[in-house]
């Protein structure tokens, strides 16, 4: 749509990260941490960028004498991105300090599967492998007594996934296995005694006698059409205010130049980033507000 252009370019442009990249590596190391703290806020930060910024912010504070908040700043990274890799290129010190974040969080030979939610006949878990040790994630599957042979699941990312058919009336017992080069296995979703089951999901069909006549109940009358002009109104001036929050974001973002300092990065930046968190419900409220005009037009 056409505010689309303008909210992408408020929320999805940061800044700051390259900006405090060159002050790193033109050893001004105070700067750098300011602007990579500010980069840090910056919505809608991709994984690659969060951990960009964690290893240079974490580098910086090291450079500055203060490795225990460096620590820390790995560890905040490591909690949300269990496989990051470890810092490239750098120094043992660095190395040391990142490896003992990563202890700190999940213990040497960590591994676990965790269920997420999806469709009833679908079977998706989330592998946290921070030690990059599992080389197969496996679904074993039970029907009538009969045990199928494991089959891989299919991996994107973190997120293995595999389909689970199931007859009307019958029942699938299963066990999901994460598994090392040599076979190992190092965790484990289901057991036999207490496997993960899936039963087919079937509705009969309403019987009709012969010669019967089905009458469809009548629906309800369609609303007045004020309430859609009404609506339509608010998705309007919505979208409007919205796009109007984003493109004052972005020009707030825009203000802070390699000279601008640290107090007023900061600022600027949260000015930016409350606006810009702003637009996006103001906008996301247009988008609904927008839906439900289209559904009450289409019920006149």
């Amino acid at each position: 749509m056409w505010w689309s252009a303008a909210l992408a370019l408020a929320l999805a442009v940061n800044p700051h990260l390259d900006e405090g990249r060159r002050l790193y590596e033109r050893l001004k190391y105070p700067d750098a941490e300011a602007r990579l703290r500010v980069a840090a806020q910056v919505p809608d930060n991709s994984p690659d960028e969060q951990a960009q910024i964690a290893d240079l912010l974490a580098r910086s504070l090291m450079a500055q004498g203060r490795s225990a908040e460096a620590e820390k700043v790995y560890a905040e990274l490591l909690a949300r991105l269990p496989d990051a890799a470890d810092p490239v290129g750098a120094s043992p010190k660095v190395r040391d300090v990142f490896l003992k974040a990563k202890l700190s969080v999940y213990p040497a030979g960590f591994v676990r599967l965790e269920r997420r939610a999806s469709a009833a006949s679908r079977l998706e878990v989330e592998l946290v492998d921070p030690w990059r040790q599992v080389t197969q994630v496996v679904l074993s599957t039970e029907r009538d007594g009969q045990r199928a042979p494991a089959q891989p699941m299919a991996m994107l990312n973190r997120r293995a996934s595999a389909e689970v058919t199931v007859a009307a009336g019958q029942s699938a017992r299963c066990t999901v296995e994460a598994r090392d080069a040599s076979g190992t296995v190092l965790a484990q979703l289901g057991t036999a005694d207490a496997p993960l089951v899936f039963r087919a999901l079937s509705a009969p069909a309403a019987a009709v006698a012969p010669g019967a006549t089905v009458e469809a109940a009548a629906g309800p009358k369609g609303p007045t059409r004020w309430p859609a002009i009404l609506v339509g109104a608010l998705a309007v001036g919505a979208a409007a205010a919205g796009t109007g929050l984003a493109i004052s974001a972005s020009n707030d973002y825009r203000q802070v130049t390699p000279e601008t300092d640290a107090l007023t990065t900061r600022q600027l930046d949260q000015r930016a980033h409350d606006k810009a968190l702003a637009a996006n419900v103001t906008l996301g409220g247009a988008v609904v507000a927008g839906v439900v005009t289209g559904v009450l037009v289409w019920s006149w």
